[in-house]
This record gives structure tokens, C-alpha cells and sequence, in this order.
């Protein structure tokens, strides 16, 4: 299928800002993006307004956007939310999921896990680690709630945006990698209750990292 316009405007956009080249508190222009993507102004102001609803811009009056900041009552706020909701997803998911892309994923995780880029927070793992976070969305589509998978969908751009922040936090990425391992495993084994312990083990882990003070210069600074 082709894409509109205002949905490459917005993937775009959105992609800049969790990638970190739109920084928080730069503003937007509809001029000077539309430039950028070369498109006309129109579907850059439809993007722009989608953004807003997922709180990754605010709109100021009819001049464009700023890019908005991500503080830690933002991620707490998202990580309570996230707490209960996956660990459930994961618990209920078991006999639904697709056991041959969890072998996939499992791999996938593994190589990067004996990887020495495991043990820093470089970009050298940006894709990958894209990537591997499809292993949150196949446990929400598994579980087989229409309202669930929305409200998840409406996350994903903080929950991206966030990841980008977190494997800038030295030995992060290591330790999520060998936890999203374990709930991987407790997938393909179908235990159900051992999915629900380590998701929620994983996202309390991965909240405390971020909310840490002494992580703060590696997430907050030139950010």
C-alpha cells in the first residue's frame, strides 16, 4: 500500500525526534520541515497535530511546534502504566503467540548478547535494538485485547523515544538483553507465570535505571 503523504510527514518527523536529531524544546516550522521532506505544508501540519496527541510535540498557535521533553515524572508515569499492563500481556499470550518468530527473536538476542556492543550504549546497536523491541508488540498482539493493543499503540512513540535515551546508560543495554531473554524462554517453555515475573522484573529494572539520578548526565545532557 502507498503512503500518504501525512503518514511519511509523520514517520519522518517522528523518527528525528526519537532518534535525537530534533532535539527537546526545538521548535517545528511547517515551512522549514516541509522544506526538509519536500513536501507541501499541508500533510507536515497533519503529522504535526498526530504528534501532539502522543506527547511528542506541542503546538504553539499557528506558527508550528516544539519538540517536547521527556521528565521523569513522564517516565515513571509511563513505566506504572506499562507495569500494568505487559506483565499480564505476557502471562496470557503463551498459548497464542508465534512460537517461530519468538526462535527468531531468541537468536537475534543471543548474537547480540555475545556481542561485545551489548556492553556499551552506542548506536552501533540503534537498529537491532529497534528491532527487538517487536518482542513488547508480539506479546500485545498475542494477548488478544483490542483495548489493550490500542493503549499500547499510543505508547509507542514515548516507549521508542525512551529506548533511544536508555542505551545511552552505561551497562543497560546488556541487562536488557539477557532480560528480555529470559522472557523469551519463559514464552517457549509456555509458562505463563514465569513470562508475567520476568516482564515485570524487566520493566521495573529498566524504570529504575532511567529514574537513577546518577544516570541523569548520560540521559539529560545534549539531549
Amino acid at each position: 500500500m502507498v503512503k500518504s503523504n501525512k503518514e511519511i510527514a509523520y514517520e519522518r518527523i517522528r523518527d528525528r525526534i526519537i532518534n535525537g536529531h530534533l532535539k527537546p524544546g526545538q521548535p517545528i516550522t511547517e515551512e522549514q520541515m516541509s522544506q526538509a521532506l519536500d513536501m507541501s505544508r499541508t500533510p507536515v501540519r497533519e503529522a504535526l497535530i498526530k504528534l501532539q496527541f502522543e506527547d511528542l510535540v506541542r503546538m504553539v498557535g499557528n506558527r508550528g511546534a516544539t519538540v517536547m521533553e521527556i521528565t521523569p515524572v513522564d517516565i515513571a508515569e509511563i513505566f506504572q502504566l506499562r507495569l500494568l499492563v505487559e506483565p499480564y500481556a505476557a502471562r496470557t499470550c503463551v498459548e497464542f503467540i508465534d512460537k517461530e518468530k519468538l526462535k527468531e527473536l531468541k537468536e537475534e538476542l543471543t548474537m547480540l548478547a555475545r556481542s561485545d556492543l551489548s556492553k556499551n550504549g552506542l548506536e552501533d546497536l540503534g537498529t537491532s535494538l529497534y528491532e527487538v523491541h517487536n518482542l513488547h508488540d508480539l506479546i500485545i498482539q498475542a494477548a488478544g485485547n483490542r483495548r489493550l493493543a490500542r493503549l499500547s499503540n499510543t505508547l509507542q512513540s514515548q516507549i521508542l523515544w525512551m529506548l533511544n535515551m536508555e542505551r545511552r546508560i552505561p551497562g543497560r543495554i546488556g541487562r536488557s538483553l539477557k532480560e528480555h531473554l529470559d522472557i523469551v524462554n519463559a514464552l517457549l517453555a509456555g509458562n505463563g507465570e514465569r513470562a508475567e515475573k520476568h516482564m515485570r522484573e524487566h520493566l521495573e529494572s529498566n524504570m529504575t535505571d532511567l529514574l537513577d539520578i546518577k544516570n541523569y548526565k548520560y540521559l539529560f545532557q545534549n539531549s
